[in-house]
């Protein structure tokens, strides 16, 4: 008696151990696992929150299960201790103490969950995390340990735990659109293995080696790994891969999930290629929204003339892989009147004014026209006479102002004779290609150029070249991807896409050439109706193209082919004309912000206050089936095993009628379910001693175990000639045992050994026999 005393309490401490470092390895696996989350963002500023956020859930529990075993009301306090900190840390002005959240501080919490809602609805990955972003991420860091934890510690089930892996993984490799690093992802299967690894040694101290049974043993050995050395094997066969086959990197999840064929965006390294993946959304992921109305515009001026778009950011910088803002707002200019671009325009100008009411607010720089002479009523904006912005964080709704135009309508002459000239530096930066530009690009640029000499000529050629009917480009938000390895390359070869591809394509063409150029985003419109007023929607999102010439400064050019529909929204440039066809101009689409500096984006969609705006709507659709297939496929996976065994069970009842064993097999099978340590190798006797020590009570059960037991040795041990006939009630006997091992376990445990039962293992190459 005291040796069995002594033994329990070992091995209680010995539980006690392994549950401590099994809570501590999951929280090791978690911080490992959403490192692949780098890909989505342009900074770390988001992971210690998440590690710390992660700690303090996991850390309570852990020692907590030193000293019984692991239970679900060991995750409360952490989870407590989480929420204080992220109180503290992000809204801690309406808090109570500065730690506990009150209603002023949810509703903070409201203001950054809108401000996430607005990043994702607008932004495109990677992008700087703010502090609205580190807050979301990390309170969701917090339920990843949970659900890791309850899995893998609780559940006792960390091979399960590889489907929020695999959640992380495919957000951090379909959001940006591009596969994630070999880096994060041995990080993140490093910390699977770990779970692995950890629930393996536990296994092993507590009941050793499984040695196989003397029956049945095949004529050859069978040369087994362990499922760590598969795991390491199979992780470094997918890290060596991609090194030993001539494969292209081409993102199935991420073009599927973003509603096309995919864009086919690389990463820019191979021998011949040049990304096509500017911050101006130059993805074939983007969707006609709802419209919001963003702004209504009051002109004053010739009625024959329609003003030409408005803008909002210039993206200057190309590095071969995406094209961003170059974030110069040195020589910034307070609004006012005297206002110049720089370098000057020149040649004809057309002049007017504009009244600009902002219907719903916007985030980034104001929309304006180009080449003011002079701004007011934006009174935190300055002037940018270099990209010609009014240069903000904020437009906050029902804000007005007011801007005089004189817009240039240069000649051809005006184009062609020499002028201002920018500065060796300037003018090598805004030609600058980065990465390795394809051949086959560079005759596709010299076709097109063919005899012109002058920049004007041969900037008129390259732009002929997207709108001439007889090259056959669409306009299309479904987008093809290619083989070529480039994405420029495949989008002249494909001749498929929407309005930011066309200006980027044709910038970086122009820059090929030898020509200064850059991509401005901002609105189309209608022209104005007979009082002048016309109104711009999140529909209106557009990008074009500006090309520098001396004598007339920068031009703008729209290369995007015309849709029928949508001619009105086209404005006509005298010096970059289209030619009639059978489609009309583009429509716009809802173009994601991009971001300024650290901190700060420049949108072109409504903020969270919009009328008629939803975290469902637009862009989000793909989110909300994607996060519902998910949530379906973990719910097949945790129904799956229990219907395999309901199966299971149901064949064994009706195969009763032929002997014992199937019974047997099946009490054997619900008492490790129930998380009962059942032995192989007893004896039908040796179990019925056991079981009436451990877990069988009451004169019925002990009888009926007996019963159970007795027909099952003679069975299996008796001559056929003298076994007796076999019994009639032995499914109601092994129920009356069953019933008898579930009443020796919690409800928690009768639950899991419903929804997860041990019987049924996905590991194993082969299921417990019938």
């Amino acid at each position: 008696m005291t040796s069995r005393v002594i033994s329990a309490i070992g091995s209680s401490q010995l539980s006690a151990s392994a549950d401590f470092r099994r809570t501590l390895a999951g929280l090791v696996a978690c911080a490992l696992a959403v490192l692949p989350l780098r890909e989505l963002f342009t900074d770390w500023g988001w992971l210690t929150d998440t590690w710390v956020v992660m700690a303090l859930v996991l850390v309570p529990a852990a020692a907590l299960r030193l000293y019984s075993q692991p239970k679900v009301w060991h995750l409360l306090p952490g989870l407590l201790l989480a929420v204080c900190y992220l109180t503290h840390r992000y809204v801690p002005d309406n808090a109570i103490a500065g730690l506990i959240p009150g209603p002023g501080a949810w509703k903070d919490v409201a203001v950054l969950d809108a401000d996430v809602r607005d990043s994702i609805r607008d932004d495109v990955a990677p992008l700087q995390s703010t502090v609205a972003i580190q807050m979301v991420l990390a309170a969701q860091a917090a339920l990843f340990a949970i659900a890791i934890d309850l899995i893998a510690v609780v559940a006792r089930r960390p091979a399960l735990a590889g489907i929020p892996f695999l959640v992380i993984m495919t957000v951090a490799g379909a959001v940006p659109r591009q596969p994630v690093g070999l880096v994060w992802f041995a990080a993140a299967a490093a910390g699977y293995l770990l779970l692995l690894a950890s629930e393996r040694r536990d296994e092993l101290v507590r009941w050793g080696r499984v040695m196989p049974r003397v029956a049945g043993l095949r004529p050859t050995p069978v040369q087994a790994l362990s499922g760590r050395r598969i795991g390491v094997i199979a992780i470094v066969a997918a890290l060596c891969v991609p090194f030993l086959l001539p494969i292209r990197s081409v993102n199935v999840v991420a073009d599927a999930l973003h509603d096309s064929g995919g864009s086919g965006i690389g990463d820019g390294n191979g021998g011949a290629g040049v990304a096509l993946d500017p911050l101006a959304a130059l993805r074939g992921e983007l969707t006609r929204t709802n419209p919001i109305q963003l702004l209504t515009v009051q002109y004053v001026g010739d009625p024959k003339h329609n003003p030409f778009y408005l803008r909002q950011e210039v993206l200057d910088d190309y590095n071969g892989k995406t094209w961003t803002p170059s974030g110069d707002n040195q020589g910034l200019v307070t609004l006012g009147a005297g206002l110049t671009p720089d370098p000057p325009s020149a040649g004809p100008q057309a002049t007017y004014e504009a009244h600009i009411t902002v219907n719903n607010t916007l985030g980034g720089n104001a929309p304006i026209f180009a080449s003011a002479t002079s701004l007011s009523g934006l009174n935190s904006a300055s002037w940018n006479p270099t990209n010609q912005l009014a240069v903000t964080n904020r437009v906050n709704k029902n804000t007005t102002y007011t801007e005089a135009v004189s817009e240039p309508q240069p000649t051809t002459t005006d184009l062609t004779v020499a002028g201002e000239v920018l500065s060796p530096e300037e003018r090598n930066r805004l030609t600058q290609v980065g990465g390795t530009v394809p051949p086959a690009v560079d005759g596709i640029v010299s076709s097109a150029v063919g005899t012109a000499t002058s920049e004007y000529e041969k900037a008129r050629a390259i732009f002929g070249y997207f709108v001439n009917p007889e090259n056959h480009f669409t306009y299309s938000t479904s987008t093809k991807s290619g083989t070529s390895g480039s994405d420029l390359l495949d989008f002249l070869t494909n001749r498929v896409g929407f309005c930011q591809q066309y200006a980027a394509a044709m910038a970086v063409m122009l820059r090929i050439a030898q020509i200064p150029s850059r991509v401005v985003i901002g609105y189309t419109h209608r022209s104005p109706d007979e009082k002048g007023q016309f109104t711009v929607t999140t529909l209106d999102a557009h990008a074009w193209v500006e090309a520098y010439f001396g004598g007339a400064g920068w031009v703008p050019f729209d290369p995007t082919p015309l849709q029928q529909q949508d001619a009105r929204r086209a404005a006509t440039l005298a010096w970059a004309l289209h030619p009639q066809s059978a489609s009309g101009s583009d429509p716009g689409t809802a173009v994601p912000r991009v971001s300024n500096s650290p901190g700060q984006t420049a949108g072109l969609g409504a903020a969270s206050d919009a009328p008629g705006s939803s975290s469902g709507s637009g862009g989000l659709g793909w989110l909300f089936w994607t996060v519902l297939a998910v949530v379906i496929f973990i719910g097949a996976l945790f129904v799956t095993p229990a219907a395999v065994r309901l199966r299971r069970r149901r064949a064994r009842l009706r195969a009763a009628r032929a002997g014992p064993d199937p019974l047997w097999a099946e009490l054997a099978d619900t008492a490790t379910d129930l998380g009962y340590v059942w032995s192989p190798v007893r004896t039908p006797r040796q179990v019925e001693g056991w079981l009436r020590e451990e877990a069988v009570s009451g004169s019925e059960a002990e009888a009926a175990l007996h019963s159970l037991a007795t027909a099952v040795e003679v069975s299996r041990y008796a001559p056929p000639s003298s076994r007796p006939p076999a019994e009639t009630d032995l499914v109601s006997n092994l129920r009356e045992v069953e019933a008898s091992l579930r009443a020796r376990r919690t409800r928690s445990d009768r639950v899991r050994a419903r929804m997860l039962p041990g019987s049924v293992s996905w590991l194993r190459r082969r299921l417990r026999g019938h």
